[in-house]
């Protein structure tokens, strides 16, 4: 009895979207709880940095997409580019088409400026500083073109 009570007190308990430890384990959903280093807004575009996350910065290597709000030392969660399923929502730097390309810019911001590392394409058009929604993909270093 003790066992089947068990089981079912699994079963019904509240879920964690990113349930492993921070960068430890198997991650099925694309989704990893980090620490920030440093102030994050939700839907900003994150980087490693000495195992904790901050706002990524142009030309740094994209991690994901922070899920949440966090000020220094809170946790959240980070969508992963390319492994988390479905698409990723960012914040835009500048004013974006659908249809394109885009790369990390500066304060967790996607942009359109070649050079650094490509992350995906705009579904919807956006002005600086709205919601995009990006078909994502592991990021790719691009150099600028002359």
């Amino acid at each position: 009895m003790k066992r089947i009570m068990e089981k079912i007190r699994r079963l019904f308990a509240p879920c964690v979207w990113a349930a492993n430890d921070t960068l430890v384990g198997i991650h099925p959903e694309g989704a990893i709880n980090c620490v920030a280093d440093g102030a994050i807004v939700r839907n900003s575009l994150v980087a490693l940095s000495s195992g904790k996350v901050v706002a990524c910065a142009a030309n740094n290597r994209p991690l994901g997409f922070a899920q949440d709000n966090a000020a220094e030392g809170e946790g959240l969660a980070v969508r992963l580019l390319g492994n988390a399923v479905g698409t990723a929502v960012g914040i835009a730097a500048e004013t974006v088409a659908q249809g394109d390309p885009l790369y990390e810019a500066a304060n967790g911001k996607v942009g359109k400026t070649e050079g650094g590392y490509f992350i995906g394409y705009a579904l919807n058009a956006a002005s600086a500083g709205g919601e995009v929604e990006i078909q994502h993909c592991v990021p790719q270093a691009i150099p600028a073109s002359e």
